[in-house]
């Protein structure tokens, strides 16, 4: 579990072969190619003319074009054209809907001017005007409103709200009013709106004909396809140094395939020179994971990122999803059908949601069970009313809230660790977890001390050892917030510069104890979804059971499926947000420069 160490690469070759180079490093697919900037430099002078790469770029225009439809029914679609005629009937089409869209983003724009105003008549106000009776529109606050003498003067009101007043103003009194006046369209409201129509329905034909030909967009896929190696060397070419007989190329290569590298481009006059990337470089991101963390991986990418200088924490949104995704399910049902969903994405070739759903699912899976709850039936209450479960969280709610705080405190611990972790230990991060650690100690004492002593000793515990216990758990967490405090004046957060340690220090104290506090409320939100998912599944239970049996199984399986839905909405953006809010802004510096090496099939 590791960021990989690079290596930053710079080639230099003849120009003549600059394409043999090129079309090696696609073949060994571990260089991970940068433009190359310099003032001095030279572009090649294919670049932006190549025929290939324009050939490219309007395939890539077509199959945007037809993929943003929906295709046409098979009776209305043209099959009859080549691929060159319907290439040019397409761009036209594109085109008048390009043209037609911008029109209607102004018309829009005038409508939203003009609706204040009401349908006024331009012809009216041009002959009020050139008999001499000037017109002016004003958008007022209220109290200028209010506050102005109205009784030499001649205005309408034409629309006005809690804040504003839209008038019009008629005669040259207005002129010594103290209010700004807006230039108006002036344009008839009904006919713009009339307008905005005509232009919807033209989309929508332009939508339609572009449909007729959708089909055709797996043809110019398949041309893309067949030359897509040929224009990303060429683009790759164009982004290269050229001076003279040379051309140089610049990237970053993960060190374990510096030996690839190398050996790829042994047999071509071309020189290599491998060094550690600058301090200031933007260099990119290459994880090293096992097969569980792989998964997380995806998860990383879509929110925060990881920069290269920061440590790996993959494994910890590895833990924290698959925790707080199983208490936001809290049903074992729900887990076993999160982990087949696992399953089907595999099989549809989504190997890094597989492994998040199916690890999550399972831990889900174990959780749902020692709650005793399956599909909103709970165990000690509609299924073997004898049992209790070991975790009484599905069938009492203040159990349930009460837990998620708990995990809130744990987990912010866990964040503060990591973050101490991650910059060492003398940051803002250190007096933060000894305040959770005190707030853990001053919790424990109060809830559980007479339980705790009563596990460690045979006889029944007085409540003079219970309150001896509270004494001691309060002054202790006394201690460590003073200690915590302490920790903070010696090492704040220096949010407004290294050199204001006074303004750092009083922002870190009170931003550490107000924001420990919220985000372990924040928490609550596990306690809000669990119960909420377990309220629809018992809704769902009690609404089947009133029906025949046949229509039972098909209302239930229906019903639970789409609160599986919701919860599995849920459970993906509420778990994200503790991660990468509450968790991740502790530790989680952030970046999206992953490493993806220039190869056969090279998403650019």
């Amino acid at each position: 579990m590791s960021v990989q160490r690079m290596l930053k690469v710079t080639l230099v070759a003849y120009q003549r072969d600059s394409e043999t180079v090129l079309e090696a490093l696609q073949d060994v697919g571990v260089l991970h190619v940068v433009p190359l900037s310099s003032a001095d430099e030279v572009r090649a002078a294919h670049s932006g003319t190549n025929d290939e790469v324009d050939f490219a770029n309007r395939l890539q225009r077509l199959i945007h074009a037809l993929g943003s439809v929906a295709p046409a029914p098979a009776r209305l679609q043209d099959t009859e054209r080549s691929a060159d005629e319907v290439a040019r009937i397409v761009e036209d089409i594109a085109g008048r809907l390009e043209h037609t869209r911008e029109a209607l983003a102004v018309t829009e724009t005038l409508i939203q001017q003009l609706r204040p105003w009401g349908d006024f008549d331009p012809d009216e106000l041009e002959a009020l005007e050139k008999s001499g009776v000037p017109v002016c529109f004003a958008a007022l606050p209220r109290g200028t409103w209010y506050a102005i003498d109205k009784r030499q003067l001649a205005y309408a009101v034409a629309f006005e709200d809690d804040e504003r007043v839209w008038a019009v103003f008629f005669g040259t009194a207005a002129d010594a009013l103290p209010v700004s006046t807006i230039a108006v369209p002036r344009m008839r409201l009904s006919a713009l709106v009339e307008q905005r129509e005509d232009m919807h329905d033209q989309i929508a034909a332009q939508r339609r004909q572009l449909g007729r030909y959708s089909h055709y967009g797996a043809l110019f896929a398949s041309r893309l396809e067949a030359i897509a190696d040929r224009v990303q060397l060429l683009r790759t070419l164009d982004e290269s140094l050229n001076d003279g007989p040379l051309v140089a190329f610049q990237g970053y290569v993960p060190a374990e395939n510096a030996f690839d590298l190398r050996s790829a481009l042994s047999e071509l006059p071309v020189a290599i020179a491998l060094a550690p990337p600058g301090p200031q470089e933007k260099v990119p991101v290459k994880l090293k994971n096992n097969w569980i963390n792989t998964g997380y991986e995806s998860v990383l990418r879509a929110f925060s990122g990881i920069h290269y200088r920061e440590k790996d924490i993959t494994w910890t949104i590895g833990i924290l999803f698959i925790l707080f995704g199983s208490l936001c399910l809290l049903d074992a049902g729900y887990a076993v059908l999160l982990l087949l969903t696992g399953i089907g994405l595999k099989v549809r070739g989504n190997e890094n949601f597989y492994r998040v759903f199916l690890t999550t699912g399972i831990f889900g899976a174990i959780v749902g069970a020692l709650s005793g709850q399956v599909f909103g039936l709970v165990v000690g209450q509609q299924i073997y009313p004898d049992l209790h479960p070991v975790l009484p969280l599905s069938a009492d709610p203040l159990s349930c809230f009460s837990f998620s705080l708990i995990v809130g405190g744990v987990a912010m611990a866990f964040s503060y660790s990591v973050a101490i972790w991650q910059r060492g230990v003398r940051t803002n991060a250190l007096g933060s977890l000894i305040l959770v650690v005190a707030l853990g100690v001053l919790m424990a004492a109060h809830k559980a001390g007479g339980a705790m002593l009563s596990l460690l000793s045979a006889e029944p515990v007085s409540e003079a050892s219970v309150a001896l216990i509270a004494t001691v758990g309060s002054n202790l967490a006394l201690l460590l917030s003073a200690v915590a405090v302490c920790a903070w004046v010696l090492w704040p957060d220096p949010v407004f510069g290294r050199d204001a340690k006074v303004p750092n220090v009083l922002w870190t104290i009170y931003s550490g104890v107000t924001g420990l506090l919220q985000d372990i409320m924040s928490h609550m939100r596990l306690f809000g979804i669990a119960l909420s998912g377990s309220i629809l599944a018992l809704v769902i239970n009690k609404i089947a059971g009133l029906m025949p049996m046949a229509a039972t199984v098909v209302f239930a399986v229906v019903g639970h499926i789409f609160v599986f839905l919701l919860s599995l909405l849920s459970l993906y953006i509420h778990t994200n947000r503790l991660i990468f809010l509450e968790f991740g802004s502790k530790c989680i510096e952030g970046g999206h420069y992953f490493y993806n090496p220039f190869r056969r099939g090279f998403i650019a």
